[in-house]
């Protein structure tokens, strides 16, 4: 994939990891549109990037279609009735997540960018058992155990 012909959703676009994603995007010729709540760091990053920040809730699939649309329409972004499908589908997958596994994931691959290999298996494995010992992760061992879906799941 060339990234200077990527059009792009970011959610979480305007800081952390998202924010790389986008800035990487934007420096390899590529267009994103962010979608993310936090509507100073938004505009900072508007202002930075020249790339175009939606306030999104992702958790709403209503603000979340709303947003598909006017990317569309700002940068050609997500044309057809099936992209927009895969990006709703994919928002119900984020969704479904652990929200604390969640931003652990990406502390867990912020961290690839400073430490060494050694220092990041024991980084991530110190996530990990803490996401498994945790509340949420004896919810979703439990929810697995018990075929229903996890309290955080929409």
């Amino acid at each position: 994939m060339q990234l200077n012909q990527v059009k792009a959703l970011v959610t979480g676009g305007v800081s952390g990891l998202g924010l790389a994603v986008v800035r990487h995007i934007i420096a390899s010729g590529g267009k994103a549109v962010m979608l993310d709540i936090n509507d100073g760091a938004g505009a900072a990053a508007e202002a930075e990037l020249g790339a175009k920040y939606l306030r999104t809730d992702v958790t709403s699939e209503p603000g979340v279609e709303a947003s598909v649309a006017q990317a569309a329409e700002i940068n050609g972004l997500v044309g057809s009735t099936l992209e927009t499908q895969a990006v709703t589908h994919a928002g119900d997958q984020v969704r479904q997540c652990a929200p604390g596994a969640n931003a652990a994931t990406k502390e867990i691959l912020l961290a690839t960018t400073y430490l060494d290999r050694k220092s990041m298996k024991q980084f991530a494995a110190g996530k990990f058992a803490a996401c498994m010992l945790g509340d949420e992760g004896r919810e979703g061992i439990a929810a697995f155990i018990e075929k229903r879906k996890p309290k955080w799941a929409v």
